[in-house]
């Protein structure tokens, strides 16, 4: 006879994480991806779209077969906090929870935090994970643009608005004070800009120099 005992296959795996992309806050996210697939990104569980994410908030990701389901890796699923940076930002209730001692709040950086998420299945190995996020009227410190009104080209940035800020953001740009910029040039090359529909989608990391 047939032994009636259940054999284990593989397991389902578990995480609680917290993600740090970039300096924040953003305008948005326009998509999460895990292990190069897009994140299914609800503000409920079995709710509507989340994308784009425009505040901090708590959504809940539902893609448990990014990844072939339960018959191949899995996918994730799960509750997840979006943490946008602002200056007002409290702890996180789930962070606080799960770590002892003093939690900061982690203003001025956008944030991802998995809620114990499932992440994968038979393998135990977390997927690269990423985002596309969308700055073009906001400042990092969370105040709005210079010249905001031109900043946004076809939900792009203008150069012009990128090149003042690299000179002036006192936070990780060259900190000159707006007093020594040419407002009526850099007005008028931002004009230019919008006229020609030239706007720019680009990522700047802390290892390139800042006159690159």
């Amino acid at each position: 006879m047939g032994s009636s005992s259940k054999v284990t296959v593989g397991y389902k795996y578990y995480l609680g994480m917290h993600q740090v992309y970039c300096y924040g806050p953003i305008d948005a996210i326009q998509s999460v991806v895990a292990g190069d697939r897009e994140l299914t990104v609800q503000v409920s569980k079995g709710g509507a779209s989340a994308y784009p994410i425009t505040s901090s908030q708590r959504v809940y990701v539902n893609s448990p077969d990014l990844w072939g389901g339960d018959g191949g890796e899995g996918g994730v699923k799960g509750y997840m906090d979006v943490a946008m940076g602002e200056s007002t930002q409290t702890p996180n209730a789930y962070l606080d929870s799960a770590i002892t001692g003093n939690v900061p709040a982690y203003r001025g950086v956008l944030g991802l935090i998995l809620n114990k998420m499932q992440i994968a299945s038979y393998n135990p190995y977390v997927k690269p994970w990423m985002m596309k996020v969308k700055r073009t009227l906001t400042n990092t410190d969370g105040s709005a643009r210079w010249y905001s009104s031109a900043a946004d080209i076809g939900g792009q940035c203008n150069p012009a608005h990128i090149v003042y800020e690299v000179l002036t953001n006192r936070q990780w740009g060259m900190g000159y004070p707006t007093s020594s910029i040419d407002d009526s040039n850099f007005r008028a090359a931002a004009d230019t800009f919008v006229s020609e529909g030239f706007g720019m989608w680009i990522k700047w990391s802390s290892s390139a120099k800042i006159k690159d």
